[in-house]
This record gives C-alpha cells, sequence and structure tokens, in this order.
C-alpha cells in the first residue's frame, strides 16, 4: 500500500510509548512492592529509617496503612500496569492514567504529611506526570471495545466479485488493526480457527456429509506459508486470486460454491481488514445447508477478526 510506511511509523511510535510506559510502571512497582512490604513487617518504620515522627501531622499512628497502600496500589497495580503496557491490553491506557494521577496525588499528600522533600519526591512526581502524559495518548487506541462492522455489500476494490457475480448472498466484516503484517499472514492468522471453531465445522461436516455435501477444506499445517500463490491452499481454502492487498479462496460443491476474500485497504493511517464471503446456491438442499449454519458462521468470522485484533 502507498502509505505504509505512515502505518508502520505509527505502530513503532504506539510500541515505543507502550514500551516506556510500561517500563517506568515497572520501576514504580518494583520499588513500592520492596518498601510497602517492609513497612507491613515493620511498621514502625525503623528498617527503613523512616521516623515514626514523619507521621506527626498525618492521621496515622505507624507506617502500617501507608505501606499497604504502598504495596497494592503503587506496588502490585503498578506491576499490573506494565504488563497491561508491555501487552497491549486495551486498558493499558485507562489504567496507566489511573496510576499516574494516583502516584501524583500520593507524592503530593506525602510532602504535605511530613512537610520536607527529598530527590526521589521529584524523581517520582516527574514519572506520574510522565505516566499521566503517555497514557492520555494511547488510551485512545487501545480500545474496550473490538467492534467488527458488517455491510451487506462488497468492499469498493475487491477482486471477490470476478466471474462470480451472480452469487445469492453476500456479507462482508471488518475491523481496524495497527499492523504491518502482509496480507499473506493476516489471512494465516484468520484461518487458523480457534478449538471451538473447528468443533462447529466437525459438526457441520459429520452432519451435511449425509446429505452429499463436501465437508470442505481441512486445516492442515503444511498449508501454512509465508506467501499464497493462486492454486495454493491457504491454511483451509484454495487461492483462486490475489494481490498484494486481497487473497480470495473458494471451495465448489455440487450444492453451493461460496468464495471468502481477505481483503485489505487504508484507513486513518491504519489497515482495515474485511472479511467477505458470497454464496451461489445450485439446488434446494444448498439453500437449507446454509440457512442452518448462517448463524454459525457469522459468529465465526466475527471470532476471527475479534482475535486477529487483539495479537
Amino acid at each position: 500500500m502507498k502509505s505504509l510506511s505512515k502505518i508502520t511509523s505509527t505502530n513503532v511510535v504506539m510500541r515505543r510509548k507502550t514500551n516506556i510506559l510500561g517500563v517506568l510502571q515497572a520501576f514504580v512497582g518494583l520499588g513500592a512492592i520492596s518498601a510497602g512490604l517492609f513497612l507491613l513487617i515493620d511498621p514502625s518504620g525503623e528498617s527503613l529509617g523512616y521516623p515514626i515522627e514523619m507521621l506527626e501531622h498525618s492521621p496515622f499512628r505507624d507506617f502500617f496503612i501507608p505501606g499497604l497502600v504502598l504495596f497494592t496500589v503503587n506496588g502490585l497495580f503498578h506491576i499490573l500496569g506494565a504488563w497491561a503496557s508491555f501487552t497491549k491490553q486495551w486498558y493499558a491506557g485507562k489504567l496507566g492514567l489511573g496510576l499516574g494521577l494516583f502516584l501524583v496525588a500520593w507524592i503530593i499528600i506525602q510532602v504535605c504529611f511530613i512537610r520536607s522533600t527529598h530527590f526521589l519526591h521529584f524523581l517520582y512526581l516527574g514519572i506520574g506526570i510522565i505516566e499521566i502524559v503517555i497514557a492520555s495518548k494511547i488510551g485512545s487506541s487501545l480500545k474496550k471495545k473490538i467492534k467488527a462492522q458488517r455491510s451487506n455489500s462488497i468492499p469498493k476494490g475487491s477482486l471477490i466479485s470476478q466471474k462470480f457475480d451472480d452469487f445469492h448472498y453476500c456479507d462482508s466484516f471488518s475491523i481496524v488493526i495497527q499492523s504491518d503484517d502482509s496480507i499473506d499472514t493476516i489471512t494465516t492468522e484468520i484461518f487458523k480457527t480457534p478449538k471451538w471453531a473447528d468443533l462447529l465445522m466437525g459438526m457441520r461436516n459429520a452432519m451435511f456429509s449425509l446429505f452429499g455435501l463436501d465437508k470442505g477444506g481441512y486445516k492442515d499445517r503444511r498449508y501454512i506459508a509465508d506467501y499464497y500463490p493462486v492454486g495454493s491452499r491457504a491454511v483451509y481454502f484454495t487461492v483462486i486470486d490475489r494481490n498484494d492487498n486481497e487473497i480470495v479462496t473458494a471451495e465448489n460443491d455440487k450444492h453451493l460454491d461460496f468464495r471468502i476474500s481477505v481483503f485489505e485497504n487504508e484507513e486513518e493511517h491504519n489497515r482495515r481488514i474485511h472479511l467477505t464471503t458470497l454464496v451461489k446456491y445450485h439446488n434446494t438442499l444448498g439453500r437449507f445447508y446454509f440457512f442452518i449454519i448462517r448463524a454459525f458462521h457469522r459468529r465465526i468470522v466475527v471470532g476471527l477478526l475479534k482475535r486477529l485484533m487483539k495479537k
């Protein structure tokens, strides 16, 4: 694609931001866990050299409650935040924002209570502010709800309907991803179906083979490749047409034929991946078969796209 470099650049910047956030969170978390643990074991603060007089202007008689908060929120929750940032979880931005705000508030309240400052206060205050800034920028990119948009028409520019324009059924589901993987790699990830989808396919095969319907392509590791030329199998189905932005696969049966396309186009410096299905019936049994499996088909397609989005 013409703007693939822009997509790649955007992804690199986003990965750097989440990785930086994760490093900061891990640094805060590990330090807070160790310090908090010492205060929980020895609430007097003597093991860390904290005189009890530090709490004179606070509501606490010893360091147990501050140690508990330090151990849990600034410690364990920061480690959770680091994991979410490194693994690009949808909630990484919101969690990072909350942790950053809490860290800033923690330092300010602490200075007010002890009525003195230390260079560590400025260090952790700065880290908290950086967490807030980075987390607010990545929050809109890592979304909670992964929605697959549905359309009953073929995406503009797709090859799927060439020499197959008299189809009876069409659906197209799409998602936006931030990935610079090739269309072949994306096709592999989509067609590597999860176990629950394989179970549904097995039920389908066992039931409808009794009526003379072909069992379709079987998933086999030897069909996984870095590039799928026309005539090869792309994990599950036979490739009948392709270009740099699309792979069209097909299976034909005496009762119905179908085409499945994995197609990509650009959308606001990201890539929208379309998974389109066309079906042509040859007889009543073909119509009956697809009527029965249509609900399972849609569930599987949406599930595959959402799984791709999470990678």
